[in-house]
């Protein structure tokens, strides 16, 4: 003892480490020889055991356990337990104390005495603590009060006794800290906790009926379970427990009735509210995982219905405990209790289990507030406790974290944080083994411990064992479920492996369709369902990047708030074509405004590359909210129903994948919505779901709708159990390396520019080059692989890659490589004269001659100065597409290189038009000069034969090799055969080309190749391949699956097993065919022959082969293409989008014509293929038109029929021809061109008359003529419809041809008639010009009818001739091509030709007047002589200036007229033929116009523009008459016969009238769209010389529109400037002008509108002219213009060798100038104001401001002289040299 008390501080410890030695050496040993049952007692009155341990001990089974128990016990207790228990050993077994105080601890014994008294032991402790305490002391924070605490946590934790008083523990701590000031001990308790009455206990926790929460000794002795409770009555409970008060019992009694009824009633409430849970499912969190961020469950919604128990340990259990309701401690209390019932029941149950708190028992989510930390510490305070100390640690091992699920509403967040809390509770064996847990009894929290609880779960509850019986026979049995529990373990940790193996397996074998890839047609449609919970933007790059780079041919999304789609438009820079399920549905309101809206749309998805993304239910950027499945079914199915129809007519029969993506369980709707799918698109769709709790209704639903056979089939048919991180590993593997390099674009300033992934996604028409293409790829490390991996791609036939120009030895430079490199690199310099805005270069070569490898290799050439781009299609959006490629991050863009790879004509013409207007606003707006190139198109153009000199900017490649060009081939061929160590055969369009195209090397290489094709359908196959690609001018690719009818064996295909025969074919079947990447074009894979040269003769052995078969020799190319149009391609009653593609192949190869490079023409006069069936058939058409027949009942385009008339037309046969044209045009009547050929049926049979007749030499008779005359008067009436309709058509070339068409069937009835029987050329002459005169026997030989007619064809000759010779003045076309210049040429030539035919016809031959006709006879013939001379407008009097003897007949025509109009008959056509030969003579020759009067020609002007409704046809010349001759002039007042008032009223009548007469002009984009001419300007003269005339403008190499042309001195002296306000944004003038002391307010449009918004509501000057739109603002500019003088060149030349003096010199002329024109506009309004005072001088009453302005006359005329004088010499010093 005295030892112990004078041992030093560290002693105590050193004590507890060796006792707690000597038990851990001995433990073996204890564990055979300790006999426990004779220590209890003992151990229980030295308080070394609680009543609760002992019993613990004693429930275990085995003595060996009960030895572990107590010893784990003892762990947990102090050094003195610890020494009592060994004293208490001594006592009953002295052989095992012997053994423990035997035992050496680092060579000595144990030694100590165990009899001491309560005072001595405590100190004795404290002595033992106060090392830590001294170390507090050390550091000046020691407090009584911290001293106080420690002690009571050391007392507590020790055990030691519990009668020491307050006295003795200061008494110690006076002993061990003498120094200390000792402050009164208050001991520091646990808040107390709120009193737990019986009502609580039932209404809280959900206990079973025969357990009671709380039992009285007495209870217990009488047996009082809960069967019981249910029917005790007042008076037994009183008998029972007398002790307890009356109250207590009446609430009893209460809280027991209120119980029973609510579950009754909750049973009752479970069946009504189960259809409303249904919709309001969430996802519970994933078991033994934590909470993302986004976690979240919504307030008021419900969990699934909880798992009470499956018997698989490793199930997890569900069990929901609201304890929202109560408050404070309460709740607390309620946490700690019911978790540590819980914990311990899973734990003795070893299964997998979560409690929830803040949901009640019907699964209704509620939430709970407060802090996380908080209810940590609950969590951690019942564990401590409730636990014992020797089991805390395994439990607490057991216990996964807190996980905090927030819980959000629909409103608005009021800012309270609330939350589920979960408990996961993982019992593994390693940590359990076979221990028993029980916990303290509930009393222990406040009081003396009073026994112990032991919990399991059963049925989902948590259950109390308090039978011996049942709690001994539930304690045998926790081995068992040990085993079980570690047998499980075992068996998930084995099959985890195999599982996560088999998945990734059913995912591919699923998603590639039983293949291992997913090569060939497979087309993927990815439906989506609602997301529960938001992800980050790492979450979803980690788990949803395959979506970015798998094709899908469309999404379905279910999901109205957009996260995916949002991902990927806004953090992956995908582009989407957006929509919604309604903009399917034809009753949708926005289908109803446009009916050509839906087809339109549909047309579009068709050919777009942007993926359709469909929003199913709603789109929350539009406001569309989404449906419940029933509100569902009414609004949106139908529309849903019709994507689903499109899709399926997009995808070929069979090759569809339909993957189904479940992300959480709101798929009430998609449920619903998968009926539609998966019938429509059969044996095609699986779904994956990242758990089964997700995809558990899902399942159940598809087999309750039957969409499935088995439940072993939907098995087969999902992916169920991989995270979305996994699913996204094993698809971005199936797609392999995606390769993603940056593009980068030059800029004029030199530097580069990325180009994001987004604007090239969303520049969808163009595939842009990078300045830095291929530079910084990744696969150049292994380039020697990679290179010779896209060589041997190259040289067998497949397109050029960028790649080979980049290895830079897989390409030749042919001969015209370098020139063409020059021309295209000088015309996007500038160097080159008269470019256009949108220059073409034109590469025409010979298909497979290396035409695209040349061109392309152009654009590598010159990437890094300027923006190439190749155009894969032309849509709608490609021009807008190029004009902001040409701007993107570019202050003054440079030039763009465009390539177009044989592109169709007409589609190029149109965008070239389009962008010559986007080029005229970008130059200007950006330079102020439109004239600058905007882009050059680089035209890739295939022509079978070449010629030898087509232009400047042409060039060709032939089949034909030079001699260099032949040595580089044959030096890379011996390179290639040391590569492939053999001879390379498989290279075919290397080798075709090494051989120089040998047509001897084709046909041997090909029949070497068909001998081992000897498959039947891949020869059928390759027979249709190469005869579609013979005849294809554009030598397309044609679509694999089209052929999907021919080559697949089985067509009814299954989803396990498609076996895809494009990816099977045999080797010399692919050697001859070329595959085209998967995904280069909307429509899946596509096919063509390997090499263009190989067609003909493929098809050839082919074709013979099947006449060898058959024995018929004859029309094998008819029955070959008749096989094919008969074949199962096309006769399947399902025809796809790639059928239709294929079919639309079909019909360009029997409607396209190849054009000649000399005159634009057709170079034959059908399709070549209907021409070799022609041949063939020596021109025997029916199997021709058998053919053509059969194409356009299958395809039903117009355009078929259209040739199908024009071969009935080159066989005479009218009437097939005729009703064949009839149904065409009723099909499509708004095309000009189908009226066209009806028209053309009609005009060559009447041709065809008249070439009879003249060919036989016989004249016609009067039933031929009555016949010919009717069948013209049809083909007028078709041809004047064709005008009609051309005249509104959009996006085609301008139709022109009904008016020559009409003026030429008039002609051929004029000759027919005139060769007629009894009808004499005077009599025609006077039937064709009076109409009121006609002779006696005419209506007997024709008919009144005809007659008539006949009279009335001249008015629509003199329409069709007005608007054809107006359309040549009034319009021009900057944008005609050559070949629309050529056509414009012949055009012309055309109308002359017509119009000399039809002036003999309807002219006079002289100008003589015959003597016998009246004055007005007289009138009439003088205007027939006039028609005769020039014509009936003013366009062709006009054109009188160019002809030699043009100012004669000018003459003649005014002589003639004048008379007219001193006549009493004069008319309209005399006052505008007299105002029209005025100015042509005035242009003529200047001294005409001093002859003429302006006062006298604006007389004349008003009289005609009054009469303008009497005329026939749309003129223009009343009001540029009108307002040309009576343009409001300062100094011209009284001078002009129309007021200026009127004026504005005649300028909108204008512009109406000419939208009247050219409606393509309405639209300022239209494609085609022809420009207004400008004939006149307000020139500086008096009278008719105030009008400047074009021509005498113009100079020779200069554009009028180019500010070198506005500069030049005689331009800039002969227009009157004027100034004016530049309003409405650039777009017009505003005018301001004084006349006759009235102000007159203007707005005239500017000649293009001006984008510099500097000059905008500024004061501007400018030039008038007059177009044949209206009058227009040119050259507009902020400061008068200046004349450039010799003085100025001479200071710009001296300025050349000194650029300081240069910028001097010009400073100073800019300022003379500018000083000059200021002047001289000053002196020009006062010289005004001088006349106006002149005028108001002889004025009697003068107004206010007429006096005020007289008063100054002396001061103005001061100022006008002075300014004469500096005039003068400001002119001398500038213009003297002019």
């Amino acid at each position: 003892m005295a030892s112990a008390s004078g041992s030093s501080p560290d002693s105590g410890n050193e004590l507890e480490s060796t006792a707690r030695s000597v038990i851990r050496e001995n433990y073996e040993y204890l564990m055979t020889e300790l006999r426990v049952n004779e220590l209890l007692d003992q151990l229980y009155q030295d308080h070394v055991l609680e009543f609760d341990d002992r019993q613990r001990v004693e429930h275990e089974t085995t003595d060996q356990s009960k030895v572990r128990r107590l010893l784990d016990i003892l762990h947990y207790k102090g050094v003195l337990d610890v020494i009592k228990f060994i004293s208490a050993v001594r006592g009953t077994q002295k052989h095992v104390y012997d053994k423990l105080v035997e035992t050496k601890i680092e060579g000595t014994p144990l030694r100590f005495s165990v009899t001491m008294k309560e005072r001595e032991t405590l100190v004795i402790f404290l002595k033992m603590c106060a090392k830590d305490l001294t170390e507090v002391k050390k550091n000046s924070i020691l407090k009584v009060v911290e001293v106080q605490r420690r002690l009571e946590r050391e007392v507590k934790t020790h055990h030691l006794p519990h009668d020491v008083t307050n006295d003795v523990i200061i008494d110690v701590i006076k002993l061990v800290f003498p120094n200390a000031k000792v402050e009164e001990w208050q001991q520091q308790r646990k808040k107390k906790k709120s009193k737990v009455d019986g009502e609580s206990i039932l209404r809280g926790l959900r206990w079973r009926p025969e357990v009671k929460p709380c039992a009285t000794d007495q209870e217990l002795a009488e047996k009082i379970t809960g069967d019981i409770l249910k029917i005790l009555t007042l008076d037994e409970i009183t008998k029972v427990c007398p002790q307890i008060k009356f109250g207590d019992k009446k609430r009893i009694i209460k809280a027991r009735d209120d119980f029973l009824n609510c579950s009754i009633a909750a049973r009752q409430h479970h069946h009504q509210q189960k259809n409303i849970k249904d919709n309001k499912i969430e996802i519970p969190r994933a078991f033994d995982q934590e909470e993302s961020r986004t976690t979240m469950y919504r307030k008021g919604r419900y969990l699934p219905s909880p798992n009470k128990h499956s018997g698989d340990p490793l199930e997890r259990i569900q069990i929901f405990c609201d304890i929202s309701e109560g408050k404070g401690a309460y709740s607390e209390q309620k946490f700690q209790v019911f978790l540590a019932q819980f914990v311990a029941g899973c734990l003795n149950e070893r299964s997998n289990a979560t409690l929830y708190f803040g949901i009640n028992a019907d699964g209704l989510i509620v939430g709970l507030s407060g802090e996380r930390s908080e209810w940590q510490e609950h969590m951690t305070e019942s564990i401590s406790s409730f636990f014992f100390r020797d089991q805390i640690d395994l439990v607490s091992k057991c216990i996964r974290p807190l996980r905090f699920v927030e819980t959000v509403t629909d409103e608005s967040n009021s800012g309270n944080c609330q939350y589920v809390i979960e408990v996961d509770i993982v019992p593994a064996y390693k940590i359990c083994e076979e221990d028993i847990f029980f916990i303290k009894k509930l009393e222990e929290c406040h009081s003396e411990p009073h026994g112990t609880h032991f919990f399991r779960i059963s049925n989902g509850d948590v259950i109390e064992l308090t039978q011996k019986e049942e709690l001994a026979k539930f304690i045998a049995n926790i081995p068992k479920l040990s085993a079980n529990r570690k047998q499980r373990e075992e068996e998930r940790r084995n099959k985890a492996g195999d599982s996560g193996k088999n998945l990734r397996v059913n995912l591919q074998h699923l998603l590639c369709r039983g293949e291992h890839s997913l090569d060939g047609d497979i087309f993927p449609i990815l439906v989506t369902g609602g997301m529960q919970n938001s992800c980050t933007v790492a979450e979803m790059k980690a788990n949803f990047q395959f979506m970015k780079h798998l094709h899908w041919n469309a999404i379905l999304d279910f999901d109205d708030k957009c996260s995916l789609f949002s991902y990927l438009e806004e953090n992956e820079e995908q582009v989407f074509k957006v929509l919604k399920v309604e903009d399917f549905d034809e009753s949708y309101e926005a289908n109803l405004r446009n009916k050509d809206r839906l087809s339109a749309m549909l047309q579009d998805l068709k050919t777009s590359c942007h993926r359709p993304w469909i929003f199913v239910n709603g789109y929350n950027p539009e406001e569309l909210s989404p449906h419940d499945v029933f509100e569902w079914k009414e609004k949106r199915s139908e529309g849903f129903k019709e994507a689903v129809r499109y899709l399926k007519h997009d995808i070929p029969r069979g090759r569809a994948v339909v993957v189904f993506l479940l992300f959480s369980k709101e798929y009430d709707v998609m449920l619903e919505a998968a009926d539609e799918l998966a019938t429509k698109f059969a044996n095609q769709w699986f779904t994956i779901a990242p758990s089964d709790e997700v995809a558990e209704d899902w399942q159940t639903g598809l087999l309750q709708k039957r969409l499935v056979k088995t439940k072993k089939e939907l098995i087969e048919r999902s992916v169920i159990g991989l995270p979305w991180k996994h699913v996204n590993e094993i698809i971005s593997n199936i797609l392999g390396s995606v390769r993603e390099t940056a593009c980068e674009l030059p800029t004029s300033n030199g530097i580069f520019v990325k180009l994001s992934t987004k604007m090239q996604n969303d520049w969808s028409d163009l595939e842009i080059l990078s300045a830095r293409e291929c530079d910084n790829d990744t696969v150049t490390q292994e380039q020697t692989d990679h290179a010779s991996k896209v060589e041997e791609h190259f040289y067998r036939g497949g397109e050029v890659d960028w790649w080979n120009f980049y290895y830079q030895s897989h390409v030749l430079e042919r001969s015209c490589f370098p020139h063409l490199l020059d021309t295209v690199r000088g015309t996007l310099e500038g160097k080159m004269e008269e470019a256009d805005r949108v220059e073409c270069i034109s590469l025409y070569h010979q298909p497979g001659a290396g035409g695209t490898t040349t061109a392309k290799q152009v654009l590598w050439n010159l990437k890094d100065k300027w923006r190439c781009a190749v155009i894969k299609q032309i849509t709608q959006q490609t021009c807008q597409q190029i004009s902001r490629f040409h701007s993107y991050k570019d202050g003054i863009p440079k030039p763009v290189l465009l390539l177009f790879d044989n592109a169709d004509d007409e589609r190029v013409g149109a965008l070239r038009a389009e962008l010559d207007e986007q080029a005229k606003q970008v130059a200007r707006c950006l330079t102020g000069n439109s004239d600058r190139v905007f882009c050059v198109f680089l035209l890739c153009i295939r022509k079978t034969e070449l010629i030898e000199q087509i232009g400047s900017r042409y060039f060709r490649l032939k089949h034909e090799l030079t001699s260099s060009e032949q040595h580089w081939f044959r030096t890379k061929y011996q390179e290639l055969k040391k590569k492939y160590k053999e001879n390379p055969k498989h290279l075919i369009g290397f080798n075709i080309l090494k051989e120089n195209f040998n047509p001897e090397f084709i046909t041997k290489t090909v029949n070497d190749l068909l001998r081992e094709i000897t498959e039947p359908r891949e020869r059928k196959l390759l027979k249709y391949v190469s005869l579609l690609n013979a005849y294809d001018l554009a030598f397309q690719s044609l679509p694999a699956s089209a052929f999907n009818a021919i080559m697949e064996v089985n067509q009814v295909t299954i989803m396990l097993n498609l076996q895809r025969w494009e990816l099977h074919l045999s080797q010399s079947l692919k050697i001859l065919l070329y595959q085209f990447e998967k995904r280069r074009a909307p429509g899946g894979q596509r096919i063509r022959i390997i090499h263009n040269t190989l067609c003909k003769q493929i098809m050839k052995i082919l074709i013979q082969e099947d006449a060898e078969e058959s024995g018929d020799f004859k029309s094998h190319l008819y029955k070959v293409c008749s096989d094919f149009v008969d074949s199962e391609i096309f006769n399947m009653t399902y025809k796809d989008n790639s059928v239709e593609q294929l079919l639309k192949v079909v019909r360009d190869v029997v409607k396209r014509r190849a054009r000649s490079l000399k005159n634009g023409k057709p170079e034959t006069k059908f399709a070549l293929i209907i021409e070799d069936i022609l041949n063939e058939s020596k021109q025997n058409i029916n199997d021709a038109a058998d053919l053509l027949k059969k194409i356009y009942e299958l395809s039903e385009d117009v355009f078929v029929g259209q040739q199908l008339s024009r071969l009935y037309i080159h066989s005479m046969n009218w009437e097939k021809a005729k009703d064949i044209a009839m149904a065409i045009t009723d099909k499509k009547p708004d095309n000009s061109f189908l009226w066209d050929t009806y028209g053309h049926a009609y005009k060559e049979q009447i041709k065809q008359i008249y070439a009879d007749c003249m060919e036989n030499g016989t004249t016609m008779n009067a039933t031929d003529a009555c016949n010919m005359m009717d069948l013209t008067f049809t083909a007028i009436h078709i041809f004047q419809k064709e005008q009609e309709v051309s005249e509104t058509e959009k996006n085609t070339l301008i139709n022109n041809a009904g008016y020559y068409q009409e003026l030429q069937v008039v002609i051929i009835m004029l000759d027919c008639l005139s060769i007629t029987e009894g009808l004499k050329d005077d009599v025609l002459h006077q039937v064709l010009v009076n109409e009121k005169q006609m002779p006696k026997n005419l209506s007997d030989l024709f008919g009144e009818n005809r007659v008539f007619q006949l009279s009335q064809v001249q008015t629509g000759v003199n329409k069709a001739l007005a608007r054809l010779e107006d359309e040549h003045l009034q319009l021009r076309d900057d944008m005609a091509d050559d070949y629309q210049k050529n056509q414009q040429r012949l055009s012309t030539e055309m109308l002359i030709k017509h119009k000399e035919t039809l002036e003999h016809y309807y002219g006079e031959e002289k100008d003589e007047v015959p003597s016998n006709l009246t004055d007005e006879e007289a009138c009439k013939y003088r205007r027939r002589r006039i028609f005769r001379l020039a014509g009936n407008t003013f366009c062709a009097v006009f054109e009188l200036r160019r002809k030699t003897d043009g100012e004669e007949r000018l003459l003649a025509i005014r002589t003639m007229i004048n008379r007219n109009m001193k006549s009493g008959y004069k008319n309209i056509f005399d006052e505008q033929m007299l105002i029209s030969v005025n100015l042509t003579l005035c242009c003529i020759n200047d001294r005409y116009k001093k002859e003429i009067v302006l006062e006298k020609m604006s007389k004349l002007a008003a009289d005609l523009y009054k009469a303008r409704d009497k005329r026939i046809d749309y003129s223009l010349e009343p009001y540029i008459f009108a307002v040309m001759f009576n343009w409001p002039c300062k100094n011209d007042v009284g001078r002009r016969a129309i007021p200026a008032q009127e004026i504005p009223e005649i300028l909108r009548n204008w512009r109406a009238a000419y939208y009247k007469k050219y409606p393509r002009q309405k639209e300022e984009g239209r494609p085609y769209r022809k420009k207004e001419t400008t004939v006149f300007f307000l020139g500086n003269g008096e009278g008719i010389a105030s009008l400047a005339f074009d021509q005498e403008l113009r100079k020779e190499g200069i554009k009028r529109n180019s500010e070198q042309f506005w500069n030049l001195p005689h331009v800039v002296q002969r227009l009157e400037r004027w100034f004016g306000v530049l309003v409405r944004d650039g777009s017009e003038v505003k005018i301001n002008i004084t006349q006759g002391g009235n102000r007159l307010s203007l707005q005239i449009p500017t000649s293009m509108p001006i984008f510099d918004r500097s000059l905008w509501s500024k004061t501007v000057y400018y030039v008038i002219g007059f177009t044949w739109a209206g009058p227009k603002a040119f050259d507009i500019r902020i400061e008068h213009p200046k004349v450039v003088s010799r003085k100025e060149e001479t200071v710009k030349s001296i300025a050349k060798s000194n650029s300081k003096q240069n910028i001097v010199h010009q400073r100073d002329v800019t300022h003379q100038h500018t000083i000059y024109h200021r002047m001289a506009a000053e002196f020009k309004e006062l010289a005004s104001q001088l006349a106006l005072i002149t005028k108001f001088r002889t004025k009697p009453k003068k107004t206010k401001e007429e006096n005020a302005l007289c008063r100054k006359e002396a001061e103005i005329q001061r100022r006008c002289e002075h300014l004469k004088e500096e005039i003068r010499k400001a002119y001398n010093d500038l213009y003297t040299d002019y």
